[in-house]
């Protein structure tokens, strides 16, 4: 699973656990991510780890074999972990998080303490071509742009709740630190 990184670090003097997806496009969330994610999260918990993720996923890829794999089953127990841990959760959002994506690793509902993203992430329940098929009835390439364009950006998702802040990517670290300074224990 090489475009999902777990990483153990320091930042601003704080050890944290972080998970780091770095795909090309945004990472499409299989069984075997699910598990080596999950498994990290565990360990964040065991040693009472602040949680961080940085995300660029676009959720459970939508075709027949996710429905016949085990990436629920890993996705569930994720998430179980997730409520276990009792530290600070926090999550960046630095291209996309799309459906599932966001709601695994950067949602309130999901337990994470402070979410925020960069000025140029997206933010949405669904990719910009499914979600103008279901918006508007049709998903021809301006349809999908006016989609995107009405749903997918940060301030409107900062206006809506799903985030906390809107940060410049230059200024994370400062930021991360403060946050972690805040939230930890």
């Amino acid at each position: 699973c090489s475009d999902v990184k777990t990483v153990l670090g320091r930042i601003g003097g704080i050890a944290v656990a972080a998970v780091v997806f770095e795909g090309e496009n945004g990472v499409y969330l299989t069984a075997e991510k699910m598990k080596k994610i999950k498994d990290f999260a565990e360990t964040a918990c065991c040693y009472q780890l602040p949680f961080l993720t940085f995300t660029d996923t676009l959720g459970i890829c939508p075709c027949m074999q996710a429905n016949n794999s085990t990436v629920l089953k890993e996705t569930a127990e994720y998430l179980s972990i997730l409520d276990a841990i009792d530290t600070a959760k926090i999550a960046v959002v630095y291209k996309k998080a799309i459906g599932l994506g966001y709601s695994l690793f950067a949602a309130k509902s999901a337990g994470f303490d402070y979410t925020c993203a960069f000025a140029d992430a997206k933010i949405a329940l669904f990719d910009s071509v499914q979600g103008a098929q279901i918006e508007f009835g049709r998903s021809d390439e301006k349809i999908a742009q006016r989609y995107a364009d009405e749903n997918s950006d940060p301030v409107n998702a900062g206006k809506d709740g799903y985030i906390d802040a809107v940060v410049e990517p230059q200024f994370i670290k400062q930021h991360l630190i403060a946050s972690l300074q805040m939230l930890t224990k």
